[in-house]
């Protein structure tokens, strides 16, 4: 397993997350000591699994009280995005409408709830 830091990896490589759990009471020692050493190193931990007879890069990072293993997409499974943004013109927009743009954004910002969104 390697570990890098979170803020490492592209949002665009996320897929589905899935929490892990200690196997057994050995195990939870181990797997406390593993949460809280990615947890303090601020960093993720990266591997291969295989789900359903697929192989899937993974990444395993503190949640709580306990570990999340996110799959992820491989490099290759990414689209480069100068292929969908080629046509977006150039012209830089007005100050102000940026401006008012950014008041209406904050007006309405708050914290993520998937369920109200």
């Amino acid at each position: 397993m390697q570990s890098v830091d979170a803020k490492d990896i592209d949002y665009r490589y996320f897929e589905r997350p899935y929490f892990l759990v200690p196997g057994d009471g050995l195990a939870g020692e181990g797997y406390a000591v593993i949460r809280d050493a990615l947890r303090k190193t601020r960093k993720v931990g990266l591997g291969q699994v295989v789900i359903g007879g697929r192989e899937w890069l993974v990444a395993v990072a503190p949640l709580e009280d306990g570990l999340v293993m996110e799959l992820l997409r491989y490099a290759d499974e990414l689209r480069h995005p100068t292929a969908y943004f080629d046509e977006v013109p150039e012209a830089k927009p007005q100050k102000e409408m940026v401006d008012l743009a950014v008041q209406l954004i904050d007006k309405k910002s708050g914290p993520f709830d998937a369920k109200n969104s």
